[in-house]
């Protein structure tokens, strides 16, 4: 992957955007923090999220790519979604709820 910048990171994990040049589109990698990949709890959440998201298929929830690890860190590679965090949506009260 090239042109990798960070986008957002949390307490289990860190957001990146990066580009797939052999796929020739922008991606996201999800990379379990360091000081967190030594705890199998943490480990385990992170699988689960990945598996999890991956059965999804919903407008606005991004498509799993691939997932693994790399020298130790597990990693998820997924649709990246131009636009605003979700943190600063909550926090900008943006966010509204379509009745259907």
């Amino acid at each position: 992957y090239e042109n990798v910048q960070l986008i957002g990171q949390g307490g289990m994990a860190m957001v990146y955007k990066a580009y797939d040049p052999m796929l020739d589109r922008c991606i996201a990698i999800k990379l379990l923090r360091k000081g967190v990949a030594s705890v199998k709890k943490a480990e385990k959440r992170f699988r689960q999220e990945i598996k999890h998201q991956s059965k999804l298929n919903i407008p606005g929830c991004v498509k799993i790519f691939d997932c693994g690890k790399f020298h130790g860190q597990l990693y998820c590679v997924m649709e990246f979604i131009e636009g605003d965090s979700l943190d600063k949506l909550i926090k900008e009260d943006q966010l509204t709820l379509k009745h259907q």
